[in-house]
């Protein structure tokens, strides 16, 4: 028997369907019943791969919005206290699950598995009403101290929770889901970072304000980061601070890696031209070298992540990542396998200090 996100509904019952979920999730929080809002979270997230299956988040995050409109702006607020357990919780099992040596099958399930646990999270919050969710987690955050053995939990939750890939779709759709996934997982792990790098280039800035101000123009300074970066690039000089050079080259460097992986080619990229394209111009020797030379944890975490993601996407969606009739690159596995080698190398010297995750 099917699951009943893996029937295709018309417009009314997923409607229907999500007000359900949006309902039980909502509900399950206030009840503080969070193993059970685990599980409601990856199904809700299940059932949006299963009925958008060819859409990134940002797409998905655009269709919800047109479908479902403000209908639940004016919901109250569940308790969002558990929400950074889930969230940081589900970014530790994730990066476990990319490095964890296991039959592709299973990795592939465990995957797209966290895909639903991102999803179904990520679409409750956009329909409640971004702004005031995260004015909400923020509140949450400094009201309650962190507590780690509720990250523990979460995790243990989110690997024990039950899920399993649609029947319905073949080997090609579900590479293709994969490739999605990547896209997405890379585009928010490039978010997160160049967020992490802009705060970094103003705390420098607020150092030497008779250096940069004259820089920027008037009005708000996060929105004139690309001028200030752009002015660094063009005018080198000693009088700019290491930490202000380096955060500035590796968010130039991010930047550009962004607008790579939105605007693949002409046409109507596939997800695997996509990553495809960012795999190389992430190779890109300038880019390595902004990257490389950095230091900062963000970015060193970011730089493992995303090449632990490649590598899962040349091994779990190979076939239909690379052009008809032509072979894997051997340069490029051995590119992926030199990088990780060094990271993990530095990783157990101390090097890279444990990540702290955000949404």
């Amino acid at each position: 028997m099917k699951r009943k996100a893996e029937v295709r509904m018309d417009i009314e019952q997923i409607k229907g369907e999500i007000r359900h979920r949006m309902t039980e999730i909502s509900s399950l929080l206030k009840e503080g019943n969070n193993k059970d809002a685990t599980q409601a979270f990856i199904n809700f997230g299940a059932f949006l791969q299963d009925q958008y299956p060819d859409l990134l988040l940002d797409d998905l995050r655009k269709k919800m919005e047109g479908l479902m409109g403000q209908e639940f702006f004016e919901n109250e607020m569940p308790p969002l206290g558990f929400i950074q357990y889930y969230i940081n919780g589900r970014q530790e099992v994730y990066e476990d699950i990319l490095e964890e040596e296991v039959t592709n099958e299973l990795k592939a399930n465990r995957i797209s598995k966290m895909d639903a646990a991102i999803k179904g999270v990520n679409i409750f919050s956009h329909l409640l009403g971004g702004m005031r969710w995260e004015e909400g987690l923020k509140a949450s955050e400094k009201e309650h101290p962190f507590d780690e053995s509720i990250l523990e939990e979460a995790k243990q939750w989110l690997v024990d929770a039950p899920y399993q890939v649609s029947k319905n779709v073949s080997e090609a759709a579900r590479q293709k889901r994969l490739a999605l996934h990547f896209v997405s997982e890379i585009r928010d792990n490039l978010e997160i970072t160049i967020k992490s790098l802009s705060k970094q280039i103003l705390e420098e800035v607020d150092k030497n304000p008779d250096l940069y101000n004259s820089i920027f123009k008037e009005g708000d300074r996060e929105n004139n980061i690309d001028s200030l970066v752009k002015h660094l690039k063009e005018n080198p000089s000693d009088a700019h601070s290491t930490e202000i050079k380096m955060a500035a080259a590796s968010y130039d460097a991010l930047k550009a890696l962004t607008h790579t992986l939105d605007d693949a080619g002409k046409g109507n990229p596939r997800p695997q031209d996509k990553l495809r394209r960012f795999e190389d111009h992430l190779n890109n020797e300038s880019v390595r070298s902004a990257l490389d030379t950095n230091p900062d944890d963000d970015v060193t975490q970011f730089f493992k992540t995303v090449l632990y993601i490649l590598k899962c996407a040349v091994t779990l969606t190979a076939y239909h990542w690379v052009t008809e009739g032509e072979s894997l690159r051997s340069t490029q596995q051995q590119s992926l396998k030199d990088a990780l080698t060094t990271l993990k190398k530095a990783d157990e010297e101390g090097v890279i200090d444990p990540p702290t995750n955000t949404m």
